[in-house]
């Protein structure tokens, strides 16, 4: 057995003869003795062994440390982003949404207007339309022109509006108004071009200016606005937003007067070099019409006849 002070004088050393810091004597020493001693050369390999574990364990902690900065870097550029995607669509929304709420609350003056002339154009291919409405108390007048296939034809209304019956289908849901008029048809093709004048008819019309952009709550204005796109554009030097929403429009949208908030304008467009295919513009008079807009035809000049005579000599023609 080896001499126990030996061993450990030798155990002492091995640190520095592991870092190379003894002297040669010494070396020489160690090596002997590491060479007859099972004892203290297990006792180097466990010196070695811990010195490789604690360097891989440093090098992991450097490595993780490391990581973990990257780590923080990327979670705070992550945050921004987010933050900045918030703040763009908590300002978007919100511009769209005092947008829409202040056309619709411009719109809501003109709503239940007793006085205003509207001229509504439509263009559809190979059908030009026109349709004209005066409407002051309960008195309203259409006119409505159609020219389509080289055909045209023009159809007058004038009338007064029917309380009763007009409370009566009101009750049913329809927010319309019955109106007892003089229907007076001027070259109808259907009719051989005849003038006639339907002394008895009554018509159902929404005569009620629509506000588009009316939303029950603020639930429902956001909704709208999250949905919706809403852009600046100009028609013939008038200001407009264009508004679209596939909920609630057309694919294309509609254009919206900015100084009254009514819809006036739609577009409709198709292929990849977006021609024009369709177009209605809407324009409107508040506070113009006057008795002498509701100054009837020469009914002398017309076939007078009641709506039962009229259909039958329509019918009779197809």
């Amino acid at each position: 057995m080896r001499n126990e002070n030996e061993c450990n004088v030798i155990k002492d050393l091995l640190p520095s003869y592991i870092d190379n810091l003894t002297s040669i004597e010494s070396n020489e020493l160690i090596n002997k003795h590491l060479k007859e001693c099972d004892s203290c050369k297990k006792f180097l390999n466990n010196i070695k062994n811990e010195e490789v574990k604690e360097e891989k364990e440093t090098e992991f902690l450097k490595f993780a440390k490391k990581y973990n900065k990257k780590l923080f870097n990327l979670r705070m550029i992550l945050i921004f982003i987010i933050l900045i995607g918030f703040s763009i669509f908590t300002i978007s929304t919100g511009r769209k949404m005092i947008i829409i709420s202040n056309l619709s609350n411009k719109a809501k003056k003109y709503e239940s207007s007793d006085n205003y002339h509207m001229i509504l154009y439509n263009n559809e291919k190979d059908k030009l339309y026109q349709l004209e409405l005066y409407k002051m108390g309960d008195k309203l007048k259409t006119i409505s022109i159609c020219m389509q296939n080289n055909k045209f034809e023009k159809i007058v209304s004038i009338g007064h509006k029917n309380v009763e019956k007009s409370k009566e289908i009101q009750m049913q849901g329809p927010d319309d108004n019955i109106y007892d008029m003089h229907t007076y048809y001027d070259e109808i093709p259907e009719l051989g071009n005849r003038k006639i004048a339907v002394i008895d008819s009554d018509k159902a019309i929404a005569n009620k200016i629509h506000n588009a952009l009316y939303t029950d709550n603020l639930w429902e204005l956001f909704k709208f606005a999250i949905n919706s796109s809403v852009k600046n554009t100009t028609i013939y030097g008038k200001e407009f937003y264009h508004i679209t929403c596939d909920e609630r429009f057309c694919t294309e949208g509609l254009y919206f007067d900015k100084e009254t908030g009514i819809y006036m304008s739609q577009r409709a467009e198709t292929g990849q070099d977006k021609k024009i295919f369709g177009l209605s513009e809407t324009i409107y008079e508040f506070n113009t019409v006057t008795e002498s807009d509701f100054i009837e035809p020469d009914i002398s000049e017309y076939e007078s006849m009641t709506t039962e005579e009229y259909y039958n000599i329509l019918y009779n023609n197809k």
